[in-house]
């Protein structure tokens, strides 16, 4: 599953939307955030791996609270 795909499934879930989604990673731009759910465009690999782990915080956090 693409960073993208996840990031779409989260704010599914959680009904938030996608400016929510940036201040709960830390993204300045919501831009971004629209474009990697788009799959019209790919963050540099650093941003990736941040964004990431962020989304994989966020997710750990999600299964611990059921």
């Amino acid at each position: 599953m693409t960073l993208g795909e996840r990031m779409l499934q989260y704010r599914a879930r959680h009904k938030i939307s996608q400016k929510k989604l940036a201040d709960l990673l830390g993204e300045k731009h919501i831009n971004t955030i629209h474009r990697i759910e788009c799959g019209k465009h790919k963050p540099h690999k650093i941003n990736e791996i941040r964004l990431t782990e962020k989304m994989d915080k966020l997710e750990a956090e999600e299964r611990e609270k059921k």
